[in-house]
């Protein structure tokens, strides 16, 4: 019996100390909110990088306007909303009167910005709105700044529209340092406006 008392509590230390190792190994319940925040905006900004334009439209600032649409039969009409993404088909659209207007079903979008109009260019996907004019044209899939992560198009000069493309804007800006300076932090749209300055 003296035996069975000695290998119980044998096992009953082992045990304990084991639980006690295990909780200090990892980080404490208590510290794991902390943890998420100092990754918190760094996670973010990854996630929008890699997101297609559909994720970023949903997860940026995005306010609603009261734009003019100019649909495929040049009718026009107004609506108050903000822009919106269906992610399963892959389009965005704005909502009137609990009915929904995808971009393909128009020939453009356009809303007034004190004495300026903001014009949208009609795609299969999204709206376009020129957000850097120059030797290259930067657009976004937004009709307010959102930084670099809301470039969606690219253009240079009059040429072809095409989707944005890190690869296909760093040969675009290769040859001017500063431009390139705001490549490499990611700043694509500082990288542009440095490089239509200079050029």
């Amino acid at each position: 019996m003296q035996k069975l008392y000695s290998s119980i509590t044998i096992i009953l230390i082992v045990f304990a100390f084991g639980n006690k190792a295990k909780a200090q190994a990892g980080v404490g319940a208590t510290y794991i909110g902390d943890y998420s925040k100092m990754g918190g905006h760094e996670t973010v900004n990854l996630e929008l990088e890699r997101g297609n334009w559909a994720y970023r439209l949903s997860n940026l600032k995005n306010a609603r306007y009261t734009f003019t649409l100019t649909m495929k039969d040049n009718s026009t009409r107004e609506v108050h909303s903000k822009l919106y993404a269906d992610s399963a088909n892959n389009r965005s659209y704005v909502m009137d009167d609990q009915k929904k207007i995808y971009c393909s079903q128009t020939r453009r979008i356009s809303r007034e910005d004190g004495s300026k109009q903001i014009i949208g260019i009609a795609t299969d996907s999204c709206w376009l709105f020129k957000i850097v004019s120059g030797k290259i044209n930067a657009y976004s899939f937004l009709s307010e700044g959102a930084g670099s992560y809301s470039v969606s198009a690219l253009q240079t000069g009059t040429g072809v529209i095409q989707t944005f493309d890190e690869r296909a804007l760093e040969q675009m800006i290769s040859n001017d340092p500063k431009a390139m300076k705001a490549f490499i932090k990611k700043e694509y749209l500082k990288a542009i406006e440095k490089f239509n300055a200079d050029n």
